[in-house]
């Protein structure tokens, strides 16, 4: 009887599930026992199912290999693609207060929207969730957040998204507000959203850091998701925007907040084999609660400001004009000197023409000079 005979299945199993998928289909062509075991181990497979793609709910009478599978090919898919693969989503919730006339959060969801943004409300400037529905289960494999031009003054800095299967729990993702949140977007910029260890269902799949005012204008951030995830739900949300100066209050504006992946119009089959097929019921956003309070703009001050705005940049632009001219005039003082310095180098030359070609006037010139010389003595 051979060693890896005598593990028991479930024993053998769990020690596969540290190898990860890969591994074990290597093993699996060692021997038969082991073979038997990755072939017909439904929870080793649903355990890869877990933590490859994040899929966490399904029948136990699933067949969990085809499942990874199934899932392996659209990834291979979505990697062949030739196009983006861009997911139309539609908006459940945002917790800005209120929609600003004109500037809603469905245009951050709309593709060829790159005029317009979406405005979060007056003073809301952190922290921001946004819930969008994917319509029907996606394999999500990367984000993007784009800026909007200068007229949009408070660009997005530093942002998180999600994705998952149920309704996201905006509660639970409170935990990254503030500066834990600002710390793991850097963090996950810095590993491109790869290798981080924390798989956990809920944890952000990707993080996003702009540069400051100007750079962040019209700027845009792309990420992969740290794995691919199997999601009906995206989340993002947005953590502090750049301060513009001279504002009297602040907001957050943002252009584009978009998901990249493939449909699994098969998926559910594959989880819940045997069982009818019904339309999923519509996402219920009155089971979030809004956090950020509606305030008025001051624009009586606003005005104020604007005025003095005007009048800086007018200061600016009158000193880049006197920086402007002094380089101008400075440049044109070393051509001056090059010139010259040209000029008296083309003398001596054809000076030293003239000797070498009249050794006779080149020596009464030098004794010319010696008369001269001694003259002044």
């Amino acid at each position: 009887m051979s060693i890896p005979s005598l593990l028991a299945d479930e024993v053998t199993a769990e020690i596969f599930a540290f190898l990860g998928a890969v591994d074990t289909a290597r093993c699996a062509k060692t021997c038969r026992h082991w073979n038997r075991v990755s072939k017909h181990s439904r929870a080793l497979w649903r355990r890869f199912s877990y933590d490859d793609f994040g899929l966490a709910e399904g029948s136990d009478a699933a067949d969990w290999k085809a499942v990874y599978a199934f899932l392996k090919r659209q990834e291979r898919r979505y990697r062949e693609a030739v196009d983006d693969c861009f997911i139309q989503s539609r908006l459940v919730f945002c917790d800005d207060g209120s929609h600003q006339p004109g500037n809603n959060p469905e245009h951050a969801l709309r593709r060829g929207g790159e005029n317009s943004c979406w405005c979060t409300n007056a003073f809301v400037d952190r922290d921001v969730d946004l819930v969008a529905d994917l319509g029907e289960p996606h394999l999500v494999m990367a984000f993007e957040v784009r800026n909007g031009g200068v007229r949009f003054s408070a660009p997005v800095k530093e942002a998180l998204a999600f994705a998952s299967l149920q309704m996201p729990n905006l509660e639970s993702a409170s935990v990254y507000d503030g500066s834990n949140g600002i710390q793991l977007a850097h963090e996950l910029m810095k590993c491109n959203n790869s290798n981080n260890s924390n798989n956990d269902p809920g944890s952000p799949l990707a993080g996003f850091v702009f540069p400051g005012i100007p750079r962040a204008f019209n700027s845009v951030c792309a990420q992969p998701a740290k794995r691919p995830t199997v999601a009906r739900f995206v989340h993002f949300k947005l953590l502090t925007s750049s301060k513009c100066f001279n504002r009297v209050s602040n907001n957050i504006d943002v252009c584009n907040l978009f998901a990249f992946g493939v449909p699994l119009a098969e998926l559910n089959a594959l989880i819940h084999p045997g069982a009818a097929t019904t339309a999923d019921a519509p996402p219920d956003p009155s089971r979030y609660v809004r956090r950020h309070k509606v305030r008025e703009y001051p624009w009586h001050i606003h005005n104020e400001f604007r005025e003095e705005e005007q009048e800086i940049a007018m200061q600016e632009y009158l000193q880049r004009l006197r920086d402007e001219r002094a380089v101008i005039q400075r440049l044109r003082g070393e051509r001056a000197v090059r010139i010259r310095r040209l000029n008296d180098l083309n003398d001596a030359v054809i000076r030293g023409a003239e000797a070498a070609s009249n050794p006779q006037v080149a020596m009464s010139d030098t004794e010319d000079d010696d008369e001269e010389d001694d003259d002044d003595m």
